[in-house]
């Protein structure tokens, strides 16, 4: 495990699906914050959160809009 930025990962990975998100004619926002990091493996996290995006993207109502942010209470809270 080694400390992971997830802001900073989420934003490169927006840049690489935000193609899937022009074609569907979405709004994306990532909502302001603090970077939050966690320990883990970087690629596992990575692999996780860009399904998650592409899935958002692919399956949302096109013109549609795409909110996401990242929260700390007890956990960090990826929305």
């Amino acid at each position: 495990c080694v400390p992971v930025p997830l802001r900073a990962l989420l934003v490169e990975l927006l840049a690489e699906t935000g193609h899937l998100a022009r074609a569907n004619n979405l709004c994306v926002e990532l909502a302001d914050g603090p970077e939050l990091t966690v320990n883990g493996n970087a690629e596992a996290l990575a692999i996780l959160l860009r399904n998650l995006l592409v899935n958002a993207f692919r399956y949302a109502s096109p013109g549609s809009a795409v909110h996401i942010s990242l929260t700390v209470a007890s956990a960090v809270r990826l929305e």
